[in-house]
This record gives C-alpha cells, sequence and structure tokens, in this order.
C-alpha cells in the first residue's frame, strides 16, 4: 500500500480550512450581534380583535365559524341566524353594488335590525326573535376579543 503526500495533506488541510471558515462564520455572526440595530417599527400584533361593526363577509363568516369551534354558537338553529345576516351581503353582491372583498358591514347593527323586524311580526316572529337575541349576546359577549389568525393562509 502506498500511501501519498499530496492526499494526507489534502485531509490535514481541508479540516484547517474547516475550522478557519468556521471560525470567520463565528466572527460574522458575533459582529451582527453587536453592530447597532436599526429602528424598525413595531411589528403588527398577530391577533386581531374582533370589530363586529365594521367587518368584510369573509372576516364575519370566518368569526362565525371560529364561534362555533369554540363552542360559542351550539346549535345549528344559532348558527342558521348567523347566516340570516349574510343575506343582504350576498344580495348587494348580486345586484352588482359592492365588492364583498373589500366591503364592510355593521353586523352588529344588522342583527339589532332583523331582531327589531321580528318582534315586530308579532307571534310568526317569537322564535326568530329569541334566536336573534342569543346571536346578540354572543356578538356582544365576544366584542373586541381577540380572534385568532390563520397562519396557514
Amino acid at each position: 500500500m502506498r500511501v501519498e503526500a499530496s492526499s494526507a495533506s489534502y485531509l490535514y488541510t481541508a479540516s484547517l480550512r474547516a475550522t478557519e471558515r468556521a471560525r470567520e462564520i463565528t466572527a460574522t455572526a458575533a459582529q451582527a450581534a453587536n453592530a447597532p440595530q436599526e429602528a424598525q417599527a413595531p411589528r403588527e400584533n398577530r391577533a386581531r380583535q374582533a370589530d363586529l361593526t365594521s367587518m368584510t363577509l369573509e372576516e364575519m363568516m370566518d368569526w362565525v365559524n371560529e364561534q362555533f369551534f369554540k363552542g360559542e354558537i351550539k346549535t345549528p338553529e344559532e348558527m342558521s341566524a348567523f347566516v340570516v345576516l349574510f343575506v343582504p351581503c350576498w344580495l348587494d353582491e348580486i345586484s352588482g353594488r359592492v365588492d364583498l372583498a373589500r366591503e364592510r358591514y355593521d353586523f352588529m347593527q344588522m342583527a339589532h335590525d332583523h331582531l327589531s323586524m321580528a318582534r315586530a311580526s308579532g307571534e310568526k316572529g317569537e322564535k326568530a326573535a329569541a334566536l336573534l337575541e342569543k346571536v346578540l349576546s354572543i356578538m356582544q359577549r365576544c366584542q373586541g376579543q381577540n380572534v385568532s389568525v390563520d397562519t396557514f393562509a
């Protein structure tokens, strides 16, 4: 077996070069850590607060879905009462008056308006009024609470 000096020196110098490179990387990292940092604007807080007086339809649908999975909305009837609030938005889109992706609605006021209409219809609206009262209490209880943000979206 024959060992050449050139291959042995390569192995030796390769490890020296790796050590030098490691020192260089470490020095660069230390230098960057000690360098003065630029003043940066504070990052936007990842958690948003629910503002049911100014939401797009998509935001409201996401919020309703989140409340359902949290257990705030407990029954299919309560869910359907929320869906009733979406109808005016869909009608606006069908008529071509708004862009639903951008248009903001006051869903709290819509719920109050629907509740007033249900109460005004007398006995026929009693069940709807009871559901809308639940919807309003959920909305009032959750107004201003943090809304989770889907980081995978």
